[in-house]
Protein backbone atom coordinates (compact mmCIF):
# COMPACT_ATOMS: atom_id res chain seq x y z
CA UNK A 1 0.00 0.00 0.00
CA UNK A 2 1.08 3.62 -0.87
CA UNK A 3 2.19 5.72 2.20
CA UNK A 4 1.23 9.37 2.80
CA UNK A 5 4.48 11.70 2.97
CA UNK A 6 2.74 14.32 5.25
CA UNK A 7 3.38 16.88 2.85
CA UNK A 8 0.67 19.07 1.21
CA UNK A 9 0.16 19.48 -2.60
CA UNK A 10 2.84 22.28 -2.67
CA UNK A 11 5.38 19.67 -1.35
CA UNK A 12 5.08 21.71 2.31
CA UNK A 13 4.57 19.82 5.51
CA UNK A 14 2.06 20.72 7.80
CA UNK A 15 5.03 21.91 10.60
CA UNK A 16 6.21 24.11 8.06
CA UNK A 17 3.26 25.56 7.26
CA UNK A 18 2.32 26.17 11.16
CA UNK A 19 5.82 27.66 11.38
CA UNK A 20 4.98 29.96 8.31
CA UNK A 21 1.81 30.91 9.77
CA UNK A 22 3.43 32.21 13.41
CA UNK A 23 6.20 33.90 11.66
CA UNK A 24 3.19 36.30 9.55
CA UNK A 25 1.27 36.58 12.53
CA UNK A 26 4.68 37.52 14.47
CA UNK A 27 5.24 40.12 11.94
CA UNK A 28 1.81 41.61 11.96
CA UNK A 29 1.79 42.01 15.57
CA UNK A 30 4.88 43.93 15.52
CA UNK A 31 3.98 46.06 12.80
CA UNK A 32 0.73 46.53 14.67
CA UNK A 33 2.62 47.87 17.39
CA UNK A 34 4.76 50.14 15.78
CA UNK A 35 1.91 51.71 14.04
CA UNK A 36 0.39 51.90 17.22
CA UNK A 37 3.12 53.78 19.10
CA UNK A 38 3.87 56.17 16.11
CA UNK A 39 0.32 57.16 15.97
CA UNK A 40 0.18 57.22 20.13
CA UNK A 41 3.52 59.78 19.34
CA UNK A 42 1.69 61.87 17.18
CA UNK A 43 -0.69 62.34 19.40
CA UNK A 44 0.91 63.32 22.14
CA UNK A 45 3.41 65.73 20.00
CA UNK A 46 0.23 67.60 18.75
CA UNK A 47 -0.82 68.29 22.48
CA UNK A 48 2.22 69.24 23.84
CA UNK A 49 2.59 71.45 20.33
CA UNK A 50 -0.73 72.50 21.13
CA UNK A 51 0.39 73.31 24.92
CA UNK A 52 3.02 75.28 23.85
CA UNK A 53 0.96 77.53 21.23
CA UNK A 54 -1.43 78.41 24.21
CA UNK A 55 1.35 79.78 26.50
CA UNK A 56 3.50 81.38 23.60
CA UNK A 57 0.14 83.42 22.74
CA UNK A 58 -0.45 84.15 26.19
CA UNK A 59 3.08 85.86 26.97
CA UNK A 60 2.61 87.98 23.72
CA UNK A 61 -0.79 88.97 24.17
CA UNK A 62 -0.24 89.77 27.90
CA UNK A 63 2.76 91.82 27.64
CA UNK A 64 1.45 93.97 25.29
CA UNK A 65 -1.66 94.61 26.83
CA UNK A 66 -0.37 95.34 29.80
CA UNK A 67 2.42 97.68 28.96
CA UNK A 68 -0.32 99.73 28.09
CA UNK A 69 -1.03 100.47 31.50
CA UNK A 70 -2.52 103.91 32.09
CA UNK A 71 -1.33 105.15 28.87
CA UNK A 72 -3.10 108.14 28.04
CA UNK A 73 -2.57 109.63 24.24
CA UNK A 74 -4.03 112.94 25.29
CA UNK A 75 -1.71 113.56 28.21
CA UNK A 76 -4.99 113.01 30.89
CA UNK A 77 -3.56 110.63 33.32
CA UNK A 78 -5.45 107.70 33.70
CA UNK A 79 -5.67 105.06 36.54
CA UNK A 80 -4.08 101.94 35.02
CA UNK A 81 -5.23 99.68 37.67
CA UNK A 82 -8.52 98.88 38.39
CA UNK A 83 -7.96 95.56 39.63
CA UNK A 84 -4.49 94.32 41.19
CA UNK A 85 -5.42 90.52 42.55
CA UNK A 86 -3.50 87.84 42.31
CA UNK A 87 -5.90 85.87 40.41
CA UNK A 88 -7.20 88.63 38.05
CA UNK A 89 -5.90 91.99 36.55
CA UNK A 90 -7.71 94.78 35.03
CA UNK A 91 -5.93 97.23 33.36
CA UNK A 92 -7.19 100.93 31.59
CA UNK A 93 -5.40 102.93 28.84
CA UNK A 94 -6.71 106.11 27.01
CA UNK A 95 -5.51 105.01 23.53
CA UNK A 96 -7.83 107.38 21.35
CA UNK A 97 -6.59 110.43 23.61
CA UNK A 98 -10.37 111.26 24.57
CA UNK A 99 -10.25 112.04 27.98
CA UNK A 100 -11.84 108.24 29.10
CA UNK A 101 -11.28 104.46 28.79
CA UNK A 102 -14.90 104.01 26.81
CA UNK A 103 -13.18 102.60 23.31
CA UNK A 104 -12.79 99.32 22.05
CA UNK A 105 -9.69 97.62 23.73
CA UNK A 106 -9.05 100.86 26.39
CA UNK A 107 -9.97 98.46 29.13
CA UNK A 108 -8.85 95.00 29.43
CA UNK A 109 -9.08 91.98 32.31
CA UNK A 110 -7.96 88.74 32.57
CA UNK A 111 -9.03 86.02 35.63
CA UNK A 112 -8.62 82.64 36.16
CA UNK A 113 -11.87 80.81 36.47
CA UNK A 114 -10.95 77.73 38.77
CA UNK A 115 -14.18 76.52 38.70
CA UNK A 116 -13.94 75.71 34.60
CA UNK A 117 -9.88 75.84 34.77
CA UNK A 118 -8.98 78.09 32.10
CA UNK A 119 -7.83 82.05 31.83
CA UNK A 120 -10.38 84.05 30.62
CA UNK A 121 -10.85 87.67 29.31
CA UNK A 122 -12.88 91.13 28.81
CA UNK A 123 -12.62 93.91 26.64
CA UNK A 124 -14.23 97.22 27.34
CA UNK A 125 -16.26 96.41 30.53
CA UNK A 126 -17.93 93.31 28.15
CA UNK A 127 -18.79 89.66 29.56
CA UNK A 128 -15.11 87.32 29.93
CA UNK A 129 -14.51 85.13 27.35
CA UNK A 130 -12.30 81.83 27.47
CA UNK A 131 -8.97 82.57 26.58
CA UNK A 132 -6.53 79.74 27.77
CA UNK A 133 -8.01 76.38 28.41
CA UNK A 134 -6.35 73.28 31.20
CA UNK A 135 -5.23 76.56 33.50
CA UNK A 136 -5.07 74.31 36.76
CA UNK A 137 -5.77 75.77 40.42
CA UNK A 138 -3.22 77.69 41.43
CA UNK A 139 -1.67 77.97 37.30
CA UNK A 140 -2.28 81.33 37.29
CA UNK A 141 -0.72 83.87 39.26
CA UNK A 142 -0.05 87.86 39.35
CA UNK A 143 2.59 89.59 41.13
CA UNK A 144 3.23 93.49 41.49
CA UNK A 145 6.20 95.66 42.17
CA UNK A 146 7.08 99.16 42.72
CA UNK A 147 9.87 101.04 41.21
CA UNK A 148 12.39 100.19 43.54
CA UNK A 149 11.41 96.30 43.05
CA UNK A 150 9.32 95.63 46.40
CA UNK A 151 6.65 93.40 45.67
CA UNK A 152 3.40 95.08 46.56
CA UNK A 153 0.20 93.40 48.09
CA UNK A 154 -2.78 92.02 45.57
CA UNK A 155 -5.72 95.10 45.55
CA UNK A 156 -8.90 94.14 44.69
CA UNK A 157 -9.60 97.91 43.99
CA UNK A 158 -6.40 100.15 43.77
CA UNK A 159 -7.20 104.29 44.26
CA UNK A 160 -5.14 106.72 41.33
CA UNK A 161 -2.17 106.36 44.37
CA UNK A 162 -2.15 102.79 44.71
CA UNK A 163 -2.18 102.00 40.78
CA UNK A 164 0.60 104.71 39.77
CA UNK A 165 2.53 102.68 42.37
CA UNK A 166 2.50 99.66 40.07
CA UNK A 167 5.80 99.52 37.88
CA UNK A 168 6.02 96.29 36.68
CA UNK A 169 4.01 93.02 37.13
CA UNK A 170 4.86 89.93 36.41
CA UNK A 171 2.10 87.31 35.13
CA UNK A 172 2.81 83.38 35.30
CA UNK A 173 0.33 80.85 33.84
CA UNK A 174 0.31 77.00 33.74
CA UNK A 175 -1.33 74.66 30.71
CA UNK A 176 -1.41 71.85 32.03
CA UNK A 177 -3.69 68.10 29.66
CA UNK A 178 -4.05 64.90 30.11
CA UNK A 179 -1.31 62.89 28.62
CA UNK A 180 -2.75 60.26 25.75
CA UNK A 181 -0.50 58.15 26.91
CA UNK A 182 -2.21 55.58 28.06
CA UNK A 183 -1.20 54.40 31.44
CA UNK A 184 0.76 57.50 32.13
CA UNK A 185 -0.05 59.70 34.82
CA UNK A 186 2.12 62.47 34.59
CA UNK A 187 0.01 65.39 32.49
CA UNK A 188 1.94 67.65 29.54
CA UNK A 189 2.45 70.68 31.12
CA UNK A 190 4.24 74.04 30.15
CA UNK A 191 4.13 76.93 31.67
CA UNK A 192 5.00 80.70 30.69
CA UNK A 193 6.54 84.04 33.09
CA UNK A 194 6.21 87.35 31.31
CA UNK A 195 7.37 90.57 33.35
CA UNK A 196 5.82 93.60 31.78
CA UNK A 197 7.21 97.27 32.59
CA UNK A 198 4.66 100.26 32.18
CA UNK A 199 5.07 101.86 29.23
CA UNK A 200 4.26 105.11 30.31
CA UNK A 201 6.72 104.76 33.74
Amino acid sequence: PMRRSGRTMSGTTTPEMLVAVMVVALLGAITAAFVRAALLSARTLAVKSAVQEDVVMVADLVRRELRMAGFGAGGTPVVGFRVARRDAVTVAADVTGDGDTDDANELIAYAHDAARAQVVRATGGASPQPFVADVPAGGMEIRYFAADGAELPPISSPDATQAAAIRRVEVRVQVERPNPSAGVGAALRNAVRVTVARRNR
